[in-house]
């Protein structure tokens, strides 16, 4: 049972994990690229 609990929580850490680094990735992005996402949606 124990063996299963972390297991569950290794892979919610990991998705956690990867979701800060997709949504920092996004924010440098939208940052970055503002002015040209602002112009294509003119």
């Amino acid at each position: 049972m124990q063996e299963v609990a972390l297991t569950a929580l290794r892979q919610y850490l990991d998705g956690a994990t990867r979701a800060k680094l997709i949504d920092e990735a996004l924010q440098d992005a939208l940052g970055r690229y503002a002015t040209t996402l602002r112009r294509l949606g003119e």
